[in-house]
């Protein structure tokens, strides 16, 4: 997949998750999108982003109990 189309496919996947507080930061490397999810949706959105590339988990230790969890997504131009 070309690099210049994932941002757009990481959007729709966002959308389709209905994620929250949704931002997106482009610098010269990479670009970073940051949202809060459901816990619940949080394993078949990994799922699916796994289809746009490469995906590292990395879970906080201090993650509260809250129904959503802050996700960070970085896609680094290569």
């Amino acid at each position: 997949r070309r690099v210049a189309d994932q941002p757009a496919q990481v959007e729709k996947v966002l959308a389709e998750y209905k994620t929250a507080k949704v931002t997106k930061l482009a610098t010269d490397g990479k670009i970073v999108f940051k949202a809060e999810i459901s816990k619940e949706k949080l394993k078949d959105f990994i799922q699916k982003l796994r289809t746009i590339g490469l995906v590292e988990e990395k879970i906080a230790a201090d993650i509260g109990a809250g129904e959503n969890m802050p996700v960070v997504i970085e896609i680094v131009k290569k």
